[in-house]
């Protein structure tokens, strides 16, 4: 399956979306994650590192594990919406 970044970030913007993805030693994973501002903590830079942009990898809220995870786009198997975030 292939998924466009910016399209998959505005989906998890609105919404909480589970993601099956193979996984770097080939088992597959669920996640259910989002990206929605209310839910994900503001990220406090730790080091003065500076990561290049990768335009395959997205960095995501876990839901479960109350972490941020990140996954290869081409490793996504499949997505589905959970739930929709309505505004007030």
């Amino acid at each position: 399956m292939v998924i466009n970044k910016t399209d998959l970030k505005q989906l998890l913007k609105k919404n909480t979306v589970e993601i099956k993805f193979k996984k770097k030693d080939g088992s597959e994973r669920v996640m259910n994650c989002t990206l929605i501002s209310d839910v994900v903590p503001v990220y406090e830079k730790k080091t003065e590192r500076v990561r290049p942009d990768n335009d395959n990898l997205l960095a995501v809220w876990d839901l479960d594990k109350e972490a941020f995870r990140s996954f290869k786009l081409d490793s996504v198997i499949d997505y589905k919406v959970l739930e929709e975030a309505y505004e007030l």
